[in-house]
């Protein structure tokens, strides 16, 4: 989820307050195919966000279109939430 556009990427130091949104963008977009080369299915929300760039890049990174949720206000939030659980109703963790 995110509610602004994707800035902050890692400096010399390993801290994530550079300000490299092309660099922020690409180590996204390299987390977001190998969570998904993995099998792990991949939901995303933009919460108000007005970054078109960053909408995109959410989309992408969903699994499915459908999974990703491009929310407005709180009740648009709410309902992405519940839209998303309800994937997970008949989920059973087994060892």
């Amino acid at each position: 989820m995110s509610d602004g556009a994707n800035t902050r990427s890692p400096t010399s130091d390993g801290q994530h307050a550079g300000q490299d949104r092309k660099r922020a963008d690409r180590i996204t977009r390299e987390v977001c195919e190998e969570v998904k080369s993995q099998g792990i299915e991949v939901y995303t929300i933009a919460f108000e966000l007005e970054d078109e760039g960053t909408k995109t890049l959410l989309l992408n990174c969903a699994t499915r279109p459908r999974y990703f949720f491009d929310a407005n206000n709180t009740e648009a939030l709410g309902d992405a939430y519940k839209t998303i659980s309800a994937n997970f109703s008949n989920v059973a963790l087994v060892n």
